[in-house]
């Protein structure tokens, strides 16, 4: 419940353990840019379609997607699969 609370609140969960057993999570999170919020709103303005695509949980993303006004979301992407998803999109 923890984690999904840190998640929804835009954070990554590490999950920690010691000598095997679980001890307890961390949450790290980018902080959005200042300028960020704007600049997704201008290439919005300017016709240009915004997806968020990451390797975060799908909880994560959107709750960082909501604070940056961005409604398309596609999350928990491995590395590898980015390039054929960025593919898809077009």
């Amino acid at each position: 419940a923890r984690a999904e609370e840190l998640r929804r609140d835009g954070q990554t969960v590490v999950f920690v353990a010691v000598d095997g057993k679980a001890a307890g999570l961390v949450g790290v999170a980018d902080p959005i840019k200042t300028t960020t919020p704007d600049a997704v709103a201008q290439l919005r303005a300017a016709g240009v379609r915004v997806v968020m695509l990451t390797g975060d949980s799908r909880t994560t993303a959107e709750a960082v997607a909501k604070q940056l006004g961005i409604t398309e979301v596609v999350a928990e992407v491995l590395p590898e699969q980015k390039v054929e998803t960025v593919r898809k999109l077009k």
